[in-house]
């Protein structure tokens, strides 16, 4: 990483790593692999970034719908700024928390695989990562709308379409997120074209149909208010990647950009993840020396 001009480094503490338990006595091999690892990037002048992320140890399995979870994730987040806050002076909670909202608890395609949950996950990931008692370092927060955080509230239109299975913060829990976003995270991969659809988002009892923008295959145009596509007039918003939902279009981080800039009155960014997957075409290299000459 020295010899490519690397001056930052990301990467994630295991919390099974340091509590092979969930909770309770701390594995120290786990401790000294991020010493050792913090150290060597130091060393080479390469900038830690953490993400202490949502690899939930099985011990806790399904805990992300138990409020139990804040105070165990603040057990393993605590732990980890007491052994490598020296060091470490970037910090963030979670990776993409819509990511694993959906996935795992509404889509069930990731572990634990349930379904139709995400509303009663959405308030313990927040609180989760705010829940930190004394930590010197600031903390970088992805969040798929920071809004919520200025404001501790929904907006008007999720609560008018979710009403009463949205789950509410009281006055203490409201106080501890209002305001708390540091920075944004920008994990920014790929770029659609999108319409207003006044007649969708009415359908259905889950987060995807509550949401109304994600757009999946599970959904039909009838659960969108929002409807994205590649493609406009028969022809691909840029250059279709190896994944399906991957097209790049350099454009769209920076529309993106702007966008944060201006309706967050200009926070601070970090771009924390962006980039394409290569179907690993073993004739590119070739083709590009032959069309070089």
């Amino acid at each position: 990483m020295k010899d490519m001009g690397m001056d930052a480094y990301r990467f994630s503490i295991s919390w099974t790593r340091i509590f092979p338990n969930g909770t309770g006595q701390i594995n120290q091999a786990g401790i000294d692999h991020y010493h050792s690892l913090i150290d060597a990037l130091l060393s080479k002048g390469i900038e830690p970034y953490v993400t202490l992320h949502w690899d939930l140890p099985q011990a806790l399995q399904n805990g992300f719908l138990n409020p139990q979870i804040i105070q165990d994730y603040a057990t393993y987040i605590e732990t980890c700024f007491q052994n490598f806050g020296d060091r470490v002076k970037h910090w963030i909670t979670f990776n993409e928390p819509h990511t694993v909202a959906t996935q795992a608890y509404d889509l069930g395609v990731h572990a634990p695989g349930s379904q139709n949950r995400m509303d009663q996950l959405g308030p313990h990931l927040m609180l989760c990562g705010m829940n930190q008692k004394q930590t010197p370092q600031k903390t970088l927060k992805q969040l798929k709308e920071p809004k919520i955080f200025s404001l501790a509230d929904y907006p008007s239109s999720k609560k008018s379409k979710v009403g009463s299975r949205l789950p509410t913060f009281n006055k203490s829990e409201a106080t501890l997120i209002k305001g708390s976003l540091d920075f944004v995270g920008i994990n920014q991969y790929t770029t659609y074209y999108a319409r207003s659809n006044a007649a969708g988002g009415v359908s259905g009892d889950d987060y995807l149909s509550d949401d109304g923008t994600f757009n999946c295959w599970l959904l039909t145009e009838d659960d969108l208010c929002l409807v994205s596509t590649f493609t406009k007039d028969g022809r691909p918003i840029g250059d279709h990647a190896n994944s399906f939902w991957l097209y790049i279009l350099p454009q769209g981080m920076r529309k993106l950009m702007n966008y944060i800039k201006q309706k967050y009155s200009n926070p601070p960014v970090f771009i924390t993840e962006n980039g394409m997957d290569d179907p690993n075409n073993q004739f590119i290299s070739l083709q590009d020396a032959l069309n070089e000459g």
